[in-house]
């Protein structure tokens, strides 16, 4: 028989994360229709501005409303589940990769069947190369690097809305090292929010770059707002 006997080092050390967790005093979020309805007006918001910018010059927006339900709800998860389970990161991962992944590969491939009829051989080249970056959430950084200026006409970037995606993504990696770390260091967790808040934004105040539409340092500070209107 092996038996396991913690230091009192880790017994300070997960006294001190438990403390730190329950501080956090927030409940676990409930079906709300207000948050669907939000959710709706956002892709209407874009789907209208991308049809006609006339319309509703300010569609675009709905973006960033976006960003910020999913920092609100995401972060919720998040808390919660360090809270109550040990393992929760990895479970948390399985659950994301299982509810967008299948949708990913399903859109990849009707779109290339599309795709492959009706583009032309470099655009053709230019869907797949999309399509792979998107399925490893990356694509924002693909268009990032991407010539705009000698690439097709963006209604034949037929993966370009994953952008998006890619972006959520890598905030839903990050937000679990932040909170590590807050949990770690005993740190206060709206105060960095706060800090980090105040980085997304000047990075973004001063990068002088079309791109910045695509870096996910840019956009960081919507999640994170939509976090701390949840624990508030």
């Amino acid at each position: 028989m092996i038996i396991h006997m913690d230091t009192g080092e880790n017994i300070k050390n997960k006294n001190s994360t438990q403390n730190m967790i329950t501080k956090i005093n927030i409940n676990e979020l409930s079906y709300r229709k207000d948050i669907n309805l939000l959710r709706a007006l956002a892709v209407i918001g874009v789907l209208v501005y991308h049809f006609d910018k006339k319309l509703l010059s300010g569609g675009g927006l709905g973006v960033d409303l976006f960003f910020f339900i999913s920092g609100y709800l995401i972060s919720n998860k998040l808390i919660l589940g360090l809270r109550s389970q040990e393992n929760y990161f990895r479970i948390f991962f399985r659950k994301r990769f299982l509810r967008l992944t299948p949708a990913l590969i399903s859109t990849s491939i009707f779109s290339s069947l599309f795709a492959y009829n009706f583009l032309s051989p470099a655009e053709l080249k230019l869907h797949f190369d999309s399509a792979f970056y998107s399925l490893i959430y990356i694509s924002n950084f693909f268009y990032t690097n991407l010539d705009f200026y000698n690439s097709p006409n963006n209604k034949y970037l037929t993966m370009l809305h994953t952008w998006s995606l890619g972006i959520e993504e890598q905030f839903y990696i990050l937000l679990p090292i932040i909170l590590v770390f807050v949990y770690k260091k005993n740190k206060q967790i709206v105060s960095t929010f706060i800090l980090l808040i105040i980085f997304s934004l000047v990075f973004s105040f001063f990068t002088m770059s079309e791109n910045l539409f695509y870096n996910p340092l840019g956009r960081f500070w919507e999640f994170l707002a939509g976090s701390i209107f949840m624990i508030f």
